[in-house]
């Protein structure tokens, strides 16, 4: 098999895309919609741009919760049944996948996020109702995606793309919906996602306005499940990686062996949204040496008392522009630390991450309603970086997988 770089050069060279014989651009990891046409993927044509999401007119009563771990049971992989044969080979280039799912919006009861985990033999770019949200490549480990959704339609579509030499093709995903008022249903590759046997980069086939009704249906490879297919279930990735988190405390901290005074100290931090998209909901991994409580905008996340072990939480819905997080965490002695990472999900399908490091504000002393957005924290110092994740005494903690 090719390493990655040598098929990645070979997409490219394949398709043309070199001057005076060097590569200008690694389509197969490029993300930049501005290069679409050149790299031979699909093209928002200027009549049908993706469509934002519009204001939301349902009440979001969910709340805060431990994170729900999928997989990839009752999956299949799919391709486009070029090849009749399940996971034999298959041409070069992309192939396009869509979903059309329709929810009802009822009872304050309507769609908000989704977590979405795929894998693909070789290469994919994910888009959800036109937006670019993300791609991956391998098949033996998935890769994990945070949307926003429309309230009741939603469209899915994967660009999948098979590399030089060619060879088996086989594209999986879950998808995790979740509903304003804390409900999850979850949608998986069958045969009745829809894909056309040629390459449609002509076509605007990513945007929820394109028809579909023409396309055929996917043909299976094999189910995920009792090694029933050539490449069976992907490993899951964590649900957040923290590799670029900081642990951090008070400035009584000795940085060199992490111990603290034993006590319960207070930390924050405050993200404004820039520009006129909106957050939407997001998810959080965290964890903290001994104890900690988590909020969001006044409202418990969640707690824990196990620091051998990283936590990981759905918070469902934000504040459009302005979010706040507060931790107050305690230590009954010795080593003292707490260590987290956010990723805020917007509606225009763009993420940004939140981790821990001296942009946090922190205190060892807080009145009740600290962790309140009103309360001011002018008077707090900057966070003590404690060190990088990995560092000794913790390691390398357990993280639940996506």
């Amino acid at each position: 098999m090719l390493h990655k770089l040598e098929v990645a050069v070979s997409i490219l060279l394949a398709t043309g895309l070199a001057v005076n014989g060097a590569v200008v651009l690694n389509c197969a990891r490029d993300v930049d919609s501005a290069n679409d046409e050149m790299c031979n993927r699909p093209v928002h044509s200027t009549t049908t741009p993706p469509i934002p999401l519009p204001t939301s007119t349902c009440n979001s009563t969910a709340t805060p919760t431990p994170y729900q771990t999928i997989n990839f049971s009752n999956t299949s992989w799919i391709w486009t049944g070029e090849n009749p044969t399940a996971g034999g080979a298959n041409p070069i280039g992309l192939r396009s996948f869509r979903k059309n799912v329709s929810t009802p919006c009822e009872n304050d009861k309507c769609a908000r996020c989704a977590t979405i985990i795929a894998a693909v033999d070789n290469d994919y770019q994910l888009y959800v109702n036109g937006l670019s949200v993300g791609n991956g490549s391998g098949w033996d480990l998935a890769g994990v995606h945070y949307v926003p959704l429309r309230e009741q339609d939603n469209v899915f579509a994967f660009a999948g793309i098979n590399v030089p030499p060619g060879g088996p093709a086989g594209f999986v995903a879950k998808i995790l919906v979740h509903y304003s008022d804390g409900s999850t249903d979850s949608i998986g590759t069958d045969e009745t996602w829809r894909t056309l046997p040629r390459d449609t980069s002509a076509l605007s086939w990513t945007s929820p306005n394109f028809d579909d009704s023409a396309w055929g249906r996917a043909k299976s490879q094999g189910p995920t499940a009792n090694g029933a297919s050539l490449w069976g279930a992907p490993k899951l990735p964590p649900a957040l990686s923290l590799a670029d988190a900081r642990w951090i405390w008070t400035s009584d901290v000795n940085v060199g062996d992490a111990t603290a005074p034993v006590g319960t100290r207070f930390f924050r931090t405050t993200h404004n949204v820039n520009g006129t998209k909106r957050a939407v909901c997001a998810t959080a991994v965290i964890d903290a040496d001994d104890e900690y409580t988590l909020w969001v905008n006044g409202v418990i996340v969640g707690s824990n008392n196990n620091f051998q072990a990283a936590k990981a939480y759905h918070i469902p819905s934000l504040s459009g522009q302005t979010n706040t997080f507060a931790v107050n965490a305690s230590s009954v002695g010795g080593p003292a630390g707490v260590i987290a990472k956010i990723l805020l999900v917007f509606d225009d399908g763009t993420t940004e991450a939140l981790v821990t490091g001296t942009g946090w504000k922190a205190s060892a002393t807080a009145p009740v309603g600290f962790e309140k957005p009103a309360f001011d924290v002018s008077g707090w110092a900057a966070a003590t970086d404690v060190g990088a994740f990995g560092r000794s005494p913790w390691g390398q903690l357990a993280i639940p997988a996506a």
